[in-house]
């Protein structure tokens, strides 16, 4: 498997991620739901309009998206993002959890489609805090570089 192979693969197992916007001149962080879709080559998320993120991506577009699973995974993607008013795309992308977020639903000018292209990725594949501290404390004593797992970058 390819190094974007691995990382379409690992990203389409999450149900969150962070997704980092800039904001003036700082970072901002934020818990987002991604909706993958490998076979577009895209990312979308479902957002009230009133979060700000989409004056933040249309001054800045370039974002990264922080995915963890809590110490086994850990997948960074950076690219760009437009924000979309398209109630075709917002409607093809509801769900029902959609509706806990979003009560007005995907026909309101409330409800915005963000919509990431990825152009990298890089993803850790590791064993868990536990075994790899484990495994850096043998290396250590065994004078050895610790096997901690996999690693790549791709282009996506």
């Amino acid at each position: 498997m390819t190094g974007e192979e691995k990382i379409w693969k690992l990203i389409e197992g999450f149900r969150q991620c962070m997704l980092v916007t800039q904001s003036g001149g700082a970072l901002r962080a934020r818990p987002m739901t991604p909706i993958v879709r490998k076979d577009e080559k895209r990312i979308y998320f479902l957002a009230h309009r009133a979060g700000l993120k989409d004056d933040e991506i249309a001054a800045a577009p370039a974002v990264n998206l922080s995915f963890d699973d809590g110490g086994k995974v850990q997948v960074s993607v950076s690219g760009a993002a437009a924000i979309s008013y398209d109630t075709d795309l917002k409607t093809r992308l509801w769900g029902p959890f959609s509706q806990a977020f979003l009560p007005e639903g995907p026909m309101s000018d409330e409800t915005i489609a963000l919509v990431v292209t990825p152009d990298e990725g890089e993803y850790w594949d590791g064993d868990g805090t536990v075994v790899s501290l484990v495994k850096i404390g043998a290396a250590l004593i065994r004078g050895q570089e610790p096997d901690v797992g996999d690693s790549a970058k791709a282009r996506l």
